[in-house]
């Protein structure tokens, strides 16, 4: 189940990364973006991306619950960069900006995955091998849609690299649709039963404690005839 989620987490993170290095430049060259617009269409996100992860995360997670939340905000990536690459005008721009708010919150969701996947002397391993697939992915994510735009922008068109990036998380959709809830929290709790079983046992093991012998005096004083 570890792999699902960390192969789920690499095509997000591989995705977003492209997104927020390519978008920006992406809407000012071919959609007609200026500094109005790009504070206008920042201010807005920004503040549906506050309430979405302030206000709506929690009800979010008790109407759907976590695993099939995750598939929604999958899914809906792969909705917003699909949005991205066939948008004619700016309102499909600004209705992909707003989706991808509802995308963002995947983040705190794999990190809860993530933690209840692992026992609790492995939470600082899982989490770290987690962030080390994510730096890789946010490396990778940037050069392969550049290489989408540049192969792609004279053929198919330019928005080809976004239509490529809405597959991606499709996949990514599928794949964390596999993940099983239960069997993560198992794993952890066996994990957690076998380090405490290790314990135990090291405990066991220890030589007995040699303070009490070492508390009596090694020899013993005389008595004298006439304490006797």
């Amino acid at each position: 189940m570890m792999r699902l989620l960390t192969i789920g987490s690499f095509f997000s993170s591989m995705v977003f990364s492209a997104d927020v290095n390519l978008i920006i430049f992406y809407i000012e060259a071919h959609l007609n973006f200026r500094d109005k617009d790009f504070a206008r269409l920042f201010f807005v996100s920004g503040g549906v991306g506050i309430v979405m992860q302030a206000f709506l995360l929690q009800p979010f997670i008790k109407c759907l619950g976590e695993k099939w939340l995750l598939v929604a905000t999958f899914l809906c990536g792969s909705i917003h960069n699909l949005l991205y690459g066939i948008s004619k005008d700016k309102k499909g721009i600004w209705a992909a900006f707003i989706l991808s708010q509802f995308t963002h919150l995947s983040y705190p969701l794999l990190s809860s995955f993530a933690s209840k996947g692992a026992s609790e002397s492995e939470q600082g391993q899982v989490q770290g091998a987690l962030s080390a697939m994510t730096a890789l992915a946010a490396a990778l994510g940037p050069i392969l849609m550049q290489s989408t735009y540049d192969h792609t922008k004279d053929t198919i068109g330019p928005g080809t690299m976004f239509v490529v990036a809405s597959l991606i998380y499709f996949i990514g959709t599928i794949i964390v649709s596999f993940l099983q809830v239960d069997k993560l929290s198992v794993t952890a709790d066996e994990d957690r039963r076998t380090s405490d079983s290790d314990d135990n046992e090291e405990g066991l093991l220890q030589p007995p404690s040699t303070t009490n012998a070492l508390e009596e005096p090694l020899i013993q004083p005389q008595r004298s005839p006439e304490e006797e």
